[in-house]
C-alpha cells in the first residue's frame, strides 16, 4: 500500500473524528497521531474502543520503519536470514511470554507477536525455490491441511474468546502456519486456481478499496441507527445477518467513493510528480 495512500485517508478521519466526536480521547490521539495506538491499548487504556481498530496499521508501519533500515543496511544476499533470524525472534519471545503468563491483551498487541507474520511473508516470498520449506508449500494439500487447522482451531477456542485476553496460542501458531504457506503458494504457484480466482475483477476491486473499507466500516451506521433516526421500529428488529449484509455493503459504497474522490488524487500527486521529475527523451543530465 501506497504511502500516499495510507497517510492522508487515515490523519483526515483520525483528526475529523477527534474534532468532532468523542471516539478518540484527548489522552489518546497524541499515541494515535505517532501510530504506537497499539502501546497506548496493550498498556494504558488496557480496553477497546471504536478506533482501535487503527492497532494493526500502527503494526505495519512500526515493522516498516525497524525492517527497512536493516534491509538497507544488510547485504541482499543476507536478507533470508535476516528475515529468518526476525521470525525466530519473534517465536521465542511470544513463547517466552506465554510461558511467563505475560499480560494476554498486551502479547497479542505489541509488536513481536505480528512481526512474526510479516517476517515470515517476506521470507516465504525471498526464500530459494529449491528450499525444502518452498517445496512442501506448493503442496495442495498442505496447503489445505493448515487451512483446515487453522480453522478448527478457531472454531474450538471461539466459544471462550475474551475480547480483553489476546488468543490462544494454537490459534496464533496454527494462524501463523497457514498464513506462510499460503503466502508461499500463491507466490510460487502463479498460475494456480487460488490466483487465477484472486485475479478476478470483483475481488481486484475490492482489494483496490480495502484500505478504506479497513478505516471506514467501524463507523457505518446499522439498523439501530436507522431506527432510531428515523423512527421505524422495523429497522430495530431487523436479524443480524441481514444487518451485517446492509453493513458490508454501505462501507463498500463509502469505501469505493472515497478512493474516487479521495485516495487515488493523492497517487495521482505522487504520478505527476515523477512526471515532472523524470528527464525528457533526448535530455542527458550531467
Amino acid at each position: 500500500m501506497h504511502v500516499q495512500a495510507i497517510l492522508p485517508l487515515y490523519y483526515a478521519v483520525l483528526f475529523s473524528l477527534f474534532l468532532l466526536t468523542s471516539a478518540v480521547e484527548p489522552r489518546a490521539f497524541p499515541y494515535y497521531l505517532f501510530y504506537v495506538q497499539n502501546v497506548y491499548i496493550a498498556l494504558v487504556s488496557h480496553q477497546w474502543s471504536r478506533v482501535s481498530h487503527f492497532w494493526s496499521l500502527a503494526l505495519e508501519q512500526q515493522f516498516y520503519l525497524l525492517s527497512a533500515p536493516l534491509l538497507v543496511l544488510v547485504p541482499a544476499r543476507l536478507h533470508e536470514r535476516l528475515l529468518a533470524g526476525m521470525l525466530a525472534t519473534c517465536g521465542a519471545l511470544v513463547l517466552g511470554a506465554e510461558l511467563a503468563h505475560y499480560d494476554p491483551l498486551a502479547l497479542s498487541l505489541l509488536p513481536p507477536t505480528s512481526f512474526a507474520f510479516m517476517a515470515l511473508g517476506g521470507l516465504a516470498r525471498l526464500s530459494s525455490a529449491t528450499s525444502l520449506g518452498v517445496r512442501l508449500s506448493r503442496s495442495t494439500p498442505l496447503l489445505a491441511g493448515t487451512g483446515i487447522a487453522f480453522a478448527l482451531a478457531f472454531t474450538l477456542t471461539r466459544p471462550s474468546y475474551d475480547p480483553l485476553g489476546g488468543h490462544p496460542l494454537v490459534l496464533y501458531l496454527t494462524g501463523l502456519l497457514f498464513s506462510g504457506c499460503l503466502v508461499s503458494y500463491v507466490a510460487q504457484r502463479q498460475t494456480s486456481r487460488l490466483v487465477l480466482f484472486l485475479e478476478l475483477s470483483p475481488l481486484r476491486w475490492l482489494g483496490v478499496i480495502s484500505y478504506g473499507f479497513y478505516v471506514y466500516h467501524p463507523f457505518v451506521p446499522g439498523p439501530p441507527w436507522f431506527a432510531h433516526v428515523s423512527g421505524i421500529a422495523l429497522f430495530a428488529d431487523c436479524p443480524r445477518a441481514l444487518a451485517i449484509i446492509v453493513e458490508f455493503a454501505e462501507a463498500v459504497v463509502i469505501s469505493a467513493l472515497s478512493w474516487h474522490f479521495f485516495e487515488r488524487r493523492f497517487l495521482r500527486l505522487k504520478a505527476r510528480a515523477a512526471a515532472v521529475a523524470a528527464p525528457s527523451p533526448g535530455i542527458v543530465r550531467p
